[in-house]
């Protein structure tokens, strides 16, 4: 289970490096969730839209953001009920954790 803030294991995954281009990458990948999300929108494909939350929400854990990370599976959990993906909406609440 992915936890917020968890700077060391990222540190560990490679992820953050020290060198301080981790946020130039950081960057890049919520730009390329951004123009995901747009192209998602433009061609109507809401099957696409709750994988960009999660993918938001793994990058604000990342960079640990909890209240922001939160905020992307709770919307990634509205879109999967929208299309009727009970057992993503099922996960995302397991992993939301109780109340949510």
């Amino acid at each position: 289970m992915r936890r917020a803030g968890d700077q060391a294991a990222a540190s560990q995954r490679g992820v953050i490096d020290g060198s301080g281009k981790t946020e130039i990458y950081f960057e890049a990948i919520a730009a390329a969730l951004h123009a995901a999300e747009t192209h998602a929108r433009k061609i109507d494909c809401a099957s696409l839209l709750p994988w960009v939350y999660e993918e938001r929400a793994a990058l604000a854990w990342l960079r640990g953001d909890e209240p922001q990370r939160r905020a992307a599976l709770e919307e990634a959990r509205r879109l999967y009920d929208a299309i009727g993906a009970s057992g993503h909406v099922q996960r995302i609440a397991r992993e939301l954790g109780p109340g949510d």
